[in-house]
């Protein structure tokens, strides 16, 4: 008896009915396999029958190192525009900051440098063979022609002075504010100033040499003149020291005003700048050499004179009076 078609089964429904469950079915057995522990297989050995051919990786070249050893990122710039290290990209940080107060050109925000130790300034050397041999030429003109040197000496010590201070000034300067281009011209220009400062400093150290003259000559003058002192051409004479002693005691006393001049107070810039002197108008070994040389041949020729009984000579400064011995 064939069946109405209502009594007859939907196959469309039927199909439906079939994937839904389907589909039920997959994503439970999905679940249940995601709960499941994972089984790890064990390692194989690899195989080695000589057929099978093993290829490195494609090489790709590291990329720089960074400040502190750190790998660096490509473009010098790391993850989130940071770089390793410290180091960022054309110099700068994150924010467009600079690291360890380093700034573009030098400057900082708003004009300000940078917080960095300053340099200390070099010293002038020191030339000390050139200065010993102009020494012994002093005191050999001071020997036989005491007003001359003098003459001569006091010019050169306020200008050595001079110029210690203004290098000195120059090198404070550079310290603050790094060199520049102006530093030539505003030491020149401010020479009449250092010139000042180095005739009022310089006085204390004048005054100083002038009293160990006057009291080295004065005992020494004693000492020969009364015979209590003889050694050599130290010998007394009718009213005071033999003639051939004079040059003797002021060779002493020249020695020990330049003691004074050198080490006394307020000395650092006659130190300084008779070094700086020297390193200008004599440069290198060859310059030193050439000073040495004509100081010490003409330290000699005045040396000769003394020995050969070349009389003092007091000029342009009157011939002093020398007290008698027991007078």
């Amino acid at each position: 008896m064939a069946r109405r078609p209502a009594d007859r089964p939907d196959a469309g429904a039927a199909l439906r009915h079939r994937r839904r469950g389907t589909g039920r079915d997959r994503r439970d057995a999905g679940v249940a396999a995601l709960r499941r522990p994972a089984v790890v297989a064990p390692a194989e050995a690899p195989v080695r029958d000589g057929a099978t051919r093993a290829f490195a990786p494609p090489s790709v070249a590291p990329a720089a190192a960074g400040p502190s050893g750190e790998q660096a990122w490509p473009g010098a710039a790391g993850h989130d525009g940071a770089a390793p290290g410290g180091a960022w990209p054309g110099g700068a940080g994150p924010d467009g900051a600079w690291p360890d107060g380093a700034w573009p050109d030098g400057a900082g925000p708003a004009g300000a440098w940078p917080d960095v130790d300053p340099q200390p300034a070099p010293a002038p050397p020191r030339r000390a063979g050139t200065l010993l041999a102009l020494g012994l030429l002093a005191v050999a003109g001071a020997a036989l022609a005491p007003g001359w040197t003098l003459v001569a000496l006091l010019p050169l010590l306020l200008l050595a002075r001079t110029v210690g201070s203004a290098a000195r000034a120059v090198a404070r300067r550079r310290e603050r504010a790094g060199a520049r281009r102006s530093d030539t011209l505003v030491a020149v220009a401010s020479s009449p100033w250092h010139l000042l400062r180095a005739l009022v400093t310089g006085l204390p150290s004048l005054l100083v040499a002038a009293s160990v003259v006057v009291i080295v000559l004065g005992v020494g003058w004693w000492l020969v003149g009364t015979g209590t002192l003889e050694a050599g051409p130290l010998r007394a004479g009718d009213d005071g020291p033999a003639p051939d002693a004079v040059p003797v005691l002021l060779a002493v006393a020249a020695v020990a005003a330049l003691v004074a001049l050198w080490a006394g107070p307020y000395a650092r810039d006659t130190r300084d700048g008779a070094r700086r002197l020297l390193a200008g108008v004599a440069p290198g070994r060859g310059g030193a050499a050439a000073v040495v040389v004509v100081a010490l041949l003409a330290a000699g020729v005045l040396v000769a004179l003394a020995a050969g009984g070349t009389a003092v000579d007091w000029t342009p400064l009157p011939e002093p009076s020398l007290p008698t011995v027991g007078g």
